[in-house]
C-alpha cells in the first residue's frame, strides 16, 4: 500500500522531488502487477487500486473500477462494503451511495448476507436521512426487499420439491 501511495503522491512531481527515482504512473503499475501476479491476486490488487483512487480524489475512476469488479463478482459483499465505505468517506455523495445499495438489493444474496446489507443500509440512512420520514421509508424498503427475497426462496424450494416428487414417480 505504501508503494501505491508513493506512486499517487509523486505522479505529478518531477524526478528531483523524489530523489531521482524512476516513478511510473499508478495505472501502469496496476497493469504491470496484473501481468506478473497470479489470477487469484488480481481481485485484491484491483480493490486496493480502487481504494487508492478514492484516497487521491479520482472518484469517478474509482467508481468505474469498483463497478467493473462487481460486474464480474456481484456476490462479493465484502467488496460492495468497501465500495460503499469509500464512497461515503471520499465521494461524499449520499445519492450515489443509495444507488450502490440499490444495485446490491437487485442481487440475490443469501438471507444472512442480505440482512447484514440491510443493517448497513439502515445505519447509513439513520445517519444521512434528512428527516424521520425518509428513514421510515428506508425501513419499509428493507422490509419489502426481505419479504420479496423470502418469497423467491420459498418458491424455489417448492419448485425443487415438486421436481423431486415428479422424479420419484
Amino acid at each position: 500500500l505504501n508503494l501505491g501511495n508513493l506512486l499517487f503522491k509523486t505522479k505529478d512531481k518531477g524526478k528531483n522531488e523524489v530523489n531521482d527515482l524512476d516513478i511510473i504512473e499508478p495505472k501502469e503499475g496496476l497493469n504491470k502487477s496484473m501481468q506478473v501476479l497470479t489470477k487469484k491476486a488480481h481481485l485484491d490488487i484491483m480493490c486496493w487500486y480502487g481504494q487508492l483512487l478514492y484516497r487521491y480524489n479520482n472518484n469517478e475512476e474509482a467508481r468505474n473500477m469498483f463497478d467493473n469488479i462487481l460486474k464480474n463478482f456481484p456476490k462479493r459483499k465484502d467488496i460492495w462494503f468497501v465500495y460503499i465505505d469509500k464512497e461515503i468517506k471520499f465521494g461524499k455523495n449520499v445519492e450515489k451511495v443509495r444507488q450502490i445499495f440499490d444495485k446490491m438489493f437487485e442481487i440475490k444474496f443469501k438471507i444472512n448476507d442480505l440482512k447484514s446489507i440491510m443493517k448497513k443500509f439502515l445505519e447509513f440512512e439513520k445517519e444521512y436521512s434528512k428527516n424521520e420520514k425518509e428513514f421510515i421509508k428506508a425501513q419499509e424498503k428493507t422490509k419489502y426487499i426481505l419479504e420479496k427475497r423470502m418469497a423467491q426462496i420459498e418458491n424455489k424450494n417448492k419448485k425443487e420439491k415438486k421436481d423431486e416428487d415428479d422424479d420419484e414417480k
